[in-house]
């Protein structure tokens, strides 16, 4: 694992807007799909984004869910339970963004899965503000990523 830099997620956005608002930053169409380091948590090329958190907080405020929540004061993104199931898509990319190893159409890996098993639904904390992900498991060995 000691060339490994950045993971991948690609996930199934299963239920239309229920999950996330469908101009939400890293959703594109039905898949939402963000690389990030994963020692710091910085989101790949985040600087270059433009974003607009304003429409998230709209979305946020309009609708009840279970899946997302939005703290207005921080701009904390924070998607938990999520159902993915089987159908999420996760890669360990190197420096160059080039996959050392992936999990295709697969359950969310321990270092993001609500209960920290291979499981059906995705945990991960967005922050906006700084381009971060949050909810980083120390240690994390993506030894699933090594089992496949």
């Amino acid at each position: 694992m000691g060339k490994v830099k950045f993971l991948e997620l690609k996930l199934p956005v299963r239920n239309e807007d229920e999950d996330m608002p469908y101009d939400m930053p890293f959703r594109y169409n039905n898949t939402f799909n963000i690389i990030y380091d994963i020692k710091t948590g910085d989101i790949h090329k985040f600087d270059k984004m433009n974003i607009d958190i304003s429409k998230i907080i709209e979305w946020n405020k309009k609708t009840e869910r279970v899946s997302a929540n939005l703290l207005e004061d921080n701009y904390i993104f924070s998607l938990k339970d999520m159902k993915v199931t089987d159908e999420g898509s996760y890669y360990l990319l190197d420096k160059n963004l080039y996959i050392v190893h992936s999990l295709v159409q697969e359950y969310v890996p321990d270092s993001h899965s609500v209960d920290g098993k291979f499981g059906d639904y995705i945990n991960i904390e967005i922050d906006f503000k700084n381009g971060k992900i949050l909810n980083l498991k120390e240690n994390a060995t993506f030894k699933e990523f090594l089992e496949k």
